[in-house]
């Protein structure tokens, strides 16, 4: 509130010089105004460092709440289905706390002050008011039509871009396997094909939200000089002073610097709601009832395996059938065979893992 309120300071400044300094050729005020606008702006910086400090650590305490159980629950989707394996909700989250601390969550705090703004217009003249609900009509409009025209093109960005991830992640994880049955070169051109669709998508989007953000930001330059002619008319027809005419255009530059910010941040709000709602749905997912330990025997080193059944996860038949053996205290055993036999499934199950 108070930021918002002071923000109005360099309009009134303007107001003031022009109306009251230059007509009075005072020095003495001039003195006093600058002063109290140098005031002002220390107030301003400390009060806008203090409030962006906040929202970091907002950040930081969110994150702080949820990332253990994010990450615990990254392991349980794992036991339940190794399949769908990856760190996409920590991605989520990562973004959440991103999108706290950044300058498009303040201006959804700044918006509701345009109204403040509005009404000073109006109370200059009607024609100012009117135009300055005409100038937020228009960006809101435009607003609209970026949120339409980009939110399917960034979710298609997003979706691709993990995919990638986990692709590139997997093919990593697997780089001895990969390296000794030669699939090196099919390997580079399913990440190629990969990525550039990626890309592709990703320069549309782009395309398109840059359009809409270089649209925003000359039609704010341009209201803001149109306000001087509108002004201008108005102390030609007596119905304005001069120093109305400035604070005019600043004071309009006020009402639209949130939409302004937001219409340059509105990827990031679109990618924020979307890692939301999958976080969300990942929470949702979770099973919440942890599970007492069970208390076991000091072990003795001895293994008895009886009748090995395997069957991994998501598969319909088993990989190993009717495995015995017994395995004292201090004794070595190699398991030996072909690639996909079956031994780390073997050792997964006397760990029980």
């Amino acid at each position: 509130m108070v930021i918002n309120i002071f923000l109005l300071a360099p309009s009134l400044y303007m107001l003031q010089v022009y109306d009251r300094v230059v007509t009075s050729r005072s020095v003495e005020t001039l003195i006093m105004l600058t002063l109290i606008l140098v005031l002002i702006f220390v107030f301003l910086f400390l009060l806008d460092l203090v409030r962006n400090k906040i929202a970091l650590r907002v950040s930081n305490k969110f994150d702080d709440m949820l990332k253990s159980d994010t990450f615990s629950g990254l392991f349980e989707t794992a036991l339940k289905d190794p399949s769908k394996v990856n760190t996409k909700a920590l991605r989520d989250l990562a973004q959440i706390r991103q999108f706290i601390s950044s300058p498009a969550l303040m201006a959804f705090f700044d918006i509701p002050w345009t109204i403040v703004y509005v009404a000073v217009l109006f109370a200059f003249h009607l024609w100012y008011g009117l135009f300055a609900v005409f100038s937020i009509i228009v960006l809101i409009i435009i607003i609209y039509f970026k949120e339409k025209s980009t939110k399917e093109q960034q979710e298609e960005v997003k979706q691709l871009q993990g995919k990638e991830f986990e692709l590139t992640q997997s093919y990593i994880e697997n780089s001895e396997v990969i390296h000794a049955m030669g699939m090196q070169e099919e390997i580079n051109t399913n990440y190629d094909e990969l990525h550039n669709k990626w890309v592709e998508s990703n320069t549309i989007a782009t395309d398109t939200s840059t359009t809409w953000s270089t649209m925003t930001k000359y039609l704010r330059m341009l209201f803001q000089s149109l306000i001087l002619g509108v002004g201008a008319y108005l102390v030609l027809n007596m119905e304005l002073t001069g120093g109305m005419i400035i604070a005019g255009s600043l004071i309009l530059g006020r009402v639209l610097a949130p939409l302004d910010v937001l219409t340059n941040q509105w990827k990031l709000v679109v990618l924020t709601r979307k890692a939301y709602a999958d976080l969300g749905e990942f929470a949702s997912s979770l099973d919440n009832n942890s599970n007492e330990p069970m208390d076991l025997p000091e072990p003795k080193g001895d293994i008895q395996i009886e009748d090995i059944i395997v069957i991994p996860p998501k598969a319909k038949k088993a990989v190993l059938k009717y495995i015995s053996f017994n395995l004292n205290k201090g004794e070595i055993v190699s398991i030996i065979g072909e690639s996909a036999a079956g031994k780390s499934s073997l050792i997964r199950a006397i760990l029980g893992v």
